[in-house]
Order: C-alpha cells, then sequence, then structure tokens
C-alpha cells in the first residue's frame, strides 16, 4: 500500500531533495558586515559578558569596543566621544571592562590609553563575524 501524502519520487531525487535539505541547514546564515549591524551584535555580546540589560550601556560599551577594532588604542576623551557620554561615564564604562579582563590600559606623558586585551579581541571578532559566543574557532 503506498502512502498518499509522500510523492511517488525514483530514489535519485528522492537522494537529491535530502542533500539539497542538508546543504541549506548546514549553510552559514548571512551576516551583515554594517557598523550598525556590527555594533548591535557587540553590544548583544558584551550585555551578556557584563551582565547588563540597559539598552544605552549595551550601546556604550558596543560603541567603544567597535572603536577599539578600528584603532588598537585609544585615550578616554575619545572613547567618550565615540560613545557620545562624557569623560566621566566612559572612565566608568573602561573600568568595568578592564575589571572584566576586555581592557588592557597604560600611561603615556599622563595620559591613560585603552586597549583591547587578548580575552576582548577574541570576544569582538566572534561577536563581529556573528559566531555564538561559545565558538572558539582558530583564525
Amino acid at each position: 500500500m503506498t502512502d498518499p501524502t509522500v510523492p511517488a519520487l525514483p530514489p535519485s531525487s528522492v537522494v537529491d531533495l535530502l542533500t539539497q535539505r542538508i546543504r541549506q541547514r548546514e549553510e552559514p546564515a548571512v551576516v551583515l558586515m554594517t557598523p550598525e549591524a556590527i555594533r548591535e551584535r557587540l553590544g548583544r555580546v558584551l550585555g551578556e559578558q557584563l551582565r547588563t540589560r540597559d539598552p544605552r550601556r549595551r550601546r556604550t560599551l558596543a560603541h567603544f569596543v567597535y572603536a577599539l577594532m578600528a584603532v588598537p588604542e585609544l585615550p578616554n576623551a575619545a572613547l567618550a566621544e565615540a560613545a557620545g557620554i562624557t569623560a566621566q561615564a566612559a572612565q566608568r564604562v573602561v573600568d568595568g571592562l578592564v575589571r572584566a579582563g576586555l581592557l588592557r590600559v597604560h600611561y603615556h606623558k599622563n595620559v591613560r590609553y585603552q586597549g583591547l586585551s587578548l580575552a576582548g579581541e577574541a570576544l569582538a571578532l566572534r561577536a563581529a563575524q556573528g559566531q555564538p559566543e561559545n565558538s572558539r574557532h582558530h583564525l
């Protein structure tokens, strides 16, 4: 007896259909690489890492890390400008990122510079590329 809901297809067609379905499922999702899309992913990942749901804080974190992805080291004033916040507020955000191990700090001629730590670079790259948080792909 044949099932009326299953089309009568030759075996090669059934195999081709299954192969196509598996390929579609295993294809990586298209990841938008616009600055806005990258900052949105950074904000989500950084918010989870630092346990904050505040959208303004996530936005600020994302702007800081995005700026440091483009330039290896920046002073507080530049980070504040990148995020559109005061230097004092920027310092509090920087301190949180340093405590989380995502930024490193050094002084040059009495100016404090921040840069992404190795852990910060790895997290930023995974987030920017749309890889899951627990992904540890080697580049």
